[in-house]
């Protein structure tokens, strides 16, 4: 019994022992368990985005990335690139580029670029040189083609460029870019007779996704003051782009000779702008470039020469602004040169049945000569757990 008794008692103490050491590892697991909770997947927002490095180059802004093979869907914010300003007499703000917020249902894994579209431009005032279009997803075009370092030119404003999502190489999501303001400009040629008021128009706002009718930027007035009898002129906007259609020039007609105008009496002409580039969901619409009128020449050697306003870029293009010119004999034998151009056209706008948004207006039609109003482009998405 003595004996069992001390072999229980021994059997006991060693059990105790390996009890001890065996605990080691239960309290060791028990030590790492919070840290196997914290480890726990969260899923986190991405915002990928671009924008014009500048606002004085016409450059756009753009990025490319690759989605992660789980993400399936994307939220975005995009706006075209507003209009060109033309405000050396007045101040005609170019037209607004579409904003769209929404929704797009993505392949997994796919490549996203996305695009942001410059504004277009606008002259600083007599003598200024072509105004250059913003570049985009369809670029916005540029102002009628003058001569540089000239000091008796004008041009009207300059068109702002698309902007786009695509995915893997195929635009899904277009914001078109606003068309450039009217230009406009009159002097005496000889005498002392009044020079003319203008009432001026405002670039083309760029068009809905959807737009199913063309629509055209307003007119363009002028009346010459102190002419006898008085006299006033009109000439309409072109077209804004709608759906894949581009916009075409407010005018047909176009003058027959290039030589410029020394005198002759109550002459006129119109001339026809470009027509933006069709639907196009690779490069996307191009604007039209804005006319350029016959030189006028005076006999004190000064001459005039104006450069319509150029058309928005997006899925299709906005049309270039025509310009109409004229000269006028007035009562006491003064000679009126004066001239002026049609405001250009907006570019559409395009959204591909995965995609769904809200359209509006940007609001960013530059209104400030020489500024570029940019668009945008901002992608945001939720990271999937396994």
């Amino acid at each position: 019994m003595n004996s069992q008794n001390t072999q229980t008692t021994g059997v006991s103490r060693r059990s105790i022992a390996r009890g001890a050491a065996w605990s080691v590892p239960t309290i060791a697991l028990a030590s790492v368990a919070p840290a196997t909770a914290a480890s726990v997947c969260e899923p986190t927002k991405v915002t990928e985005s671009a924008k014009p490095a500048s606002t004085t180059s016409a450059a756009a802004g753009e990025s490319t990335f690759v989605l992660p093979s789980n993400v399936t869907s994307i939220n975005f914010d995009i706006a075209g690139g507003g209009g060109g300003a033309y405000s050396p007499a007045a101040n005609y703000h170019g037209g607004s580029g579409v904003r769209l917020i929404g929704t797009l249902d993505v392949p997994a894994g796919a490549t996203i670029r996305i695009v942001a579209g410059q504004g277009g431009t606008g002259p600083a005032g007599w003598g200024a040189d072509t105004a250059t279009g913003g570049q985009g997803f369809g670029n916005g075009a540029n102002s009628g083609t003058v001569p540089s370092n000239s000091n008796d030119t004008l041009t009207g404003g300059s068109g702002g460029g698309g902007s786009a999502i695509l995915v893997n190489g195929t635009a899904m999501v277009i914001a078109g870019g606003g068309g450039g303001a009217a230009g406009q400009g009159s002097y005496t040629i000889t005498g002392s007779g009044s020079h003319a008021t203008f009432s001026g128009s405002n670039g083309g706002d760029a068009t809905f996704p959807g737009a199913s009718t063309a629509t055209a930027t307003s007119r363009h007035n002028v009346t010459v003051t102190g002419a006898s009898p008085m006299r006033s002129q009109w000439i309409n906007g072109s077209g804004n782009a709608y759906g894949a259609t581009p916009g075409e020039s407010g005018v047909a007609s176009v003058a027959a000779s290039t030589n410029p105008i020394t005198n002759e009496n109550n002459w006129y002409g119109y001339y026809k702008a470009a027509a933006g580039s069709a639907g196009n969901l690779t490069t996307g619409g191009n604007g039209g470039v804005g006319a350029l009128n016959r030189r006028i020449a005076g006999s004190t050697g000064k001459s005039m020469l104006l450069g319509g306003s150029g058309g928005g870029g997006g899925y299709a293009g906005g049309a270039g602004g025509t310009v109409w010119c004229q000269i006028y004999w007035q009562a006491g034998g003064s000679r009126l040169a004066y001239m002026f151009s049609g405001s250009a056209g907006g570019g559409s706008s395009y959204l591909n049945d995965a995609a769904q948004a809200t359209p509006s207006l940007a609001g960013n039609g530059s209104a400030t000569q020489g500024r570029r109003n940019p668009g945008f482009a901002t992608v945001t998405y939720d990271t999937v757990c396994p």
